[in-house]
């Protein structure tokens, strides 16, 4: 059987551009081109869950919709979410390493031990980074929900009402300190 010089090149070009596309999606995914997996949304949405858990006086942050805003936060920031892909990476790859099996995969204590230990993590690493900023953007984001406001005795603030008496005088008299 001879082989032609065309049917090598045909095939040659073929390989290159399938590992060259294999090479960009791996690429792509790694700087946080690609969207989340819906996998790591649902470990993100775990996360969110043990670090702000609903309890008696108050609904937790993904009753909340906190899970569902840094996700859309996450689909709108390219950079964002190459940070939270590679933390997640790497809370799966601490899973496997200490207990054998993937983040997701775990049982709830096990899973409460993983961000336990992210969340003690020496300072500069990735997942110390990666808790860091996820544990920021879930609080933010919950206490500036008014539900959450409720359990912490607090009103809301004055806006957009403002304060319906400025125009009157302070209803304390001050004595002149002589």
């Amino acid at each position: 059987m001879k082989i032609l010089r065309r049917t090598v090149i045909k095939l040659s070009l073929g390989v290159t551009a399938a590992g060259a596309i294999a090479g960009l999606g791996w690429r792509y995914s790694r700087r946080g081109l690609l969207p989340l997996s819906e996998r790591e949304r649902g470990v993100l949405s775990v996360l969110v869950d043990f670090l702000v858990p609903a309890d008696d006086a108050s609904p937790g942050a993904v009753e909340l919709g906190v899970d569902r805003a840094i996700l859309d936060s996450v689909d709108d920031d390219r950079r964002l979410r190459g940070r939270i892909r590679h933390g997640l990476n790497r809370l799966d790859e601490i899973s496997e390493r200490q207990l054998g099996n993937s983040f997701d995969n775990l049982a709830r204590i096990q899973q409460s031990q993983m961000i336990q230990l992210i969340a003690d993590a020496p300072r500069g690493t990735v997942e110390q980074a990666f808790f860091r900023r996820l544990h920021k953007l879930t609080l933010n984001l919950y206490y500036s929900h008014p539900q959450s406001w409720i359990s912490l005795g607090y009103s809301g603030p004055p806006q957009p009402l403002g304060f319906m008496d400025y125009a009157d005088p302070p209803a304390i008299e001050i004595d002149d300190v002589s």
